[in-house]
């Protein structure tokens, strides 16, 4: 009998318990019908999927009415070392702290940050 109790018992809890170890609601199938995509079945596919988009939204970030202005990110074809220049060079900069790192572009000097390509200062010569 007292096995019977347990495993009765054993049962309902495991019946209560199901919920909780339900998937949770997907949300994203909401985000791709908006887009007029079909969801990718496989993680690789998904993971593709992203990466486009990523691309996608990079290259449309930089469009020919590009603001210099600080907090910009710096576009990528300037963020070569052909560009850089030590701040010794020219009175009006400042020494740059970890991490940053003075760049010309055309009449301009931007200190920007290494690690986040966020514009910080930007410097008229």
């Amino acid at each position: 009998m007292k096995r019977f109790d347990c495993a009765v018992l054993l049962g309902l809890s495991l019946l209560i318990m199901h919920p909780a170890f339900a998937a949770p609601p997907t949300y994203v199938a909401a985000q791709y019908a908006e887009d007029n995509d079909a969801m990718p079945s496989s993680s690789e596919e998904r993971q593709h999927y992203r990466e486009q988009r990523r691309h996608d939204n990079d290259r449309h970030q930089h469009r020919k009415n590009f603001v210099w202005q600080a907090g910009a990110t710096l576009p990528e074809k300037y963020r070569s070392t052909d560009n850089y220049v030590d701040y010794t060079s020219n009175a009006k900069l400042t020494a740059p702290t970890r991490y940053q790192q003075w760049l010309k572009i055309k009449k301009h000097y931007i200190l920007f940050n290494v690690l986040t390509n966020t514009i910080i200062k930007i410097v008229h010569e």
